[in-house]
Formats: structure tokens, C-alpha cells, sequence
């Protein structure tokens, strides 16, 4: 009796267990992992630092939780522009941008010090975000600094931080979009000009009327061109900065070594945990169904004795 009692014990947990990996495989429910990394980070520009993160994977199969960590992909900057470079002007201008990777003892300390360096310059703080986990404290920061101290900034963010993992310098060359502007509204002004003598000298109602509206279009498009000299000045004048913070090199490359035995065994351990924390999950699961599948069990069970022993 106690063998047959172990018998349909064991069906019961045999049919709970294929019920969890046909209801995972099939996508019903994912196993959640209690750390994600996320890919980007949300912003709250110059007044604070937030700790919301944008894009967290809060839920990964067991495929996912037990296949190789693989090293996030890092988007280079854009490729310098070859449109219309404008090359026999002597004077060139650039806009100049740079992006960091770098790991830091103290991530908050370090975003509040580069935050401090780009205001005592006469920049601005774009966006900035903080943010941590079980495993790392991480954090962004864009900023415009002005163009004569771009290099500074770039020597105090990497001065600042315990490690740079990544580095990546980049000059625009700008010459060709802010010599075309300025040829197109030194013509506008030409063309302006001539129309109001002409404007002037005429005499006859409907001629005045074209002119007034042939000069009122040139002064409109004068202003669009005017704008868009601000904006390609403003983008020369000031350099845009990006940074990204981590309070452990393992944030930008999982899978790479640490930098010290501590932080090995502290990866080991975390990827045991992990495991674990799987396994306690599918063996939740296998309990639960293993309650939903004992009342047919019995039920069949129950019918197996009564029609067996009739026979």
C-alpha cells in the first residue's frame, strides 16, 4: 500500500514538473532574475540626479539565467560628416563632443564632482541619473562644457575616476554648414538691399506691392537663416560630453576579469546565488502544480480502484 501511495506521489510531481517546463518553454510565465542591467539610463536635466532606471529586464527565462553572460554592445559615436566639407577655408571650425565608460569608488561623490566642474565653467547639465542594484551603483551624465575647456573636462573625468574603460574623442568638422549659412545670408542681404532701392523708386501701386512682397520673403528667410547660424554657433561654442558611471567595471563587461580576488569571489558567489534563487523558483512552481494536478490524480486514481476491482 505505502508503495502505491509513493507511486501516485511520484506521478503527481512527475506531472507537475513537466507542466512548469511546457508552461516556461511555451512563454506562459518567465522565471524572474533579481538583478538586471539596464541599457540606458533616464534623465532629469540640470536640477538633481534621479534613481528611476529606464528599460529594466525584470524577468529572464532559465534559458536566459543559465547561458554565458555576453559583453554589452557599445554604439560608437557617428562618423565625422563628409557633406560639402568646404575645403579651401583655411579657418576651420569643429564641433567637438567626447563619451566616457569609467568605474568610480564613490559613484554619487563622482557625478556631483564633474556636475560642480561643468557649472564653475559656464556649462550646463543636460541630464543627469543614479541609480544602484544588489551588485552596483551606476549612473549618467551629459553636459556642455565651452569649447576652450573641452580638453579640461575631459582630463578631470578621467583624473577623477578610479578606472576608464572606455574613452572615445570626437571633432565635426564644421566648416562647410557654417560657411554655406553665412554665403546664404551675406546673398539674402545683397538681394534684400537691391529690392528696397528698388522698393523706392517705384511709382506704380502694383509694383510697389510685388516688392513689398518679394522683400518681405527674403526678411522671413533671412530670420530662418539667422536662427540656424545660432544653432550650428552654439553647437561649435560648446562641446557635448557624455558619461557613464559604474562602481564596478563588471557593469560594462559581465563577463570580463575582475579587478581584484574580492571581486571574483563576489561574482562567483552572486552566479551561485543566481542558481539558486532558480531553483527555488522552479521548486515553488512544481509545488504549486503539484497541487492543482493531486485532486485528478485521486479522481483517477479512484476510478482505476473502483473499475479494477469490478473487473
Amino acid at each position: 500500500m505505502n508503495l502505491l501511495k509513493q507511486k501516485w506521489l511520484l506521478i503527481v510531481i512527475l506531472l507537475a514538473i513537466v507542466t512548469v517546463v511546457v508552461v516556461n518553454l511555451a512563454g506562459s510565465f518567465l522565471f524572474g532574475s533579481r538583478v538586471s542591467y539596464p541599457d540606458t539610463f533616464e534623465g532629469t536635466g540640470s536640477s538633481g540626479v534621479s534613481g528611476q532606471v529606464l528599460n529594466p529586464s525584470l524577468g529572464r527565462g532559465l534559458a536566459d539565467i543559465f547561458k554565458p553572460s555576453r559583453p554589452e554592445t557599445i554604439t560608437p559615436l557617428p562618423p565625422p560628416s563628409t557633406q560639402d566639407e568646404a575645403l579651401d577655408v583655411d579657418d576651420r571650425v569643429y564641433k567637438k563632443s567626447s563619451s566616457y565608460d569609467v568605474v568610480a569608488h564613490d559613484v554619487a561623490q563622482y557625478l556631483e564632482r564633474i556636475k560642480a566642474h561643468a557649472l564653475s565653467i559656464g556649462g550646463r547639465v543636460l541630464n543627469s541619473s543614479l541609480s544602484s542594484d544588489v551588485r552596483n551603483a551606476y549612473g549618467s551624465l551629459r553636459i556642455k562644457v565651452p569649447v576652450d575647456r573641452f580638453e579640461d573636462t575631459n582630463s578631470t573625468i578621467v583624473s577623477e575616476a578610479k578606472k576608464v574603460v572606455r574613452e572615445q574623442v570626437s571633432a565635426e568638422d564644421f566648416t562647410g554648414p557654417v560657411t554655406n549659412v553665412s554665403d546664404q545670408i551675406a546673398a539674402l542681404e545683397t538681394q534684400i538691399t537691391d529690392k528696397e532701392v528698388e522698393l523706392a523708386a517705384a511709382t506704380d501701386p502694383a509694383e510697389r506691392q510685388r516688392l513689398q512682397r518679394d522683400l518681405d520673403r527674403l526678411k522671413a528667410q533671412l530670420e530662418q537663416l539667422k536662427n540656424q547660424s545660432q544653432k550650428l554657433t552654439q553647437e561649435i561654442d560648446y562641446a557635448a560630453v557624455t558619461v557613464r558611471v559604474a562602481s564596478s567595471e563588471r557593469y560594462f563587461n559581465p563577463s570580463g576579469r575582475s579587478d581584484s580576488l574580492l571581486e571574483e569571489l563576489q561574482a562567483a558567489w552572486e552566479s551561485v546565488a543566481d542558481k539558486l534563487f532558480v531553483i527555488a523558483q522552479l521548486a515553488i512552481w512544481v509545488i504549486v502544480y503539484s497541487i492543482l494536478w493531486l485532486p485528478v490524480v485521486i479522481v483517477v486514481r479512484f476510478l482505476s480502484r473502483k473499475f479494477g476491482s469490478k473487473a
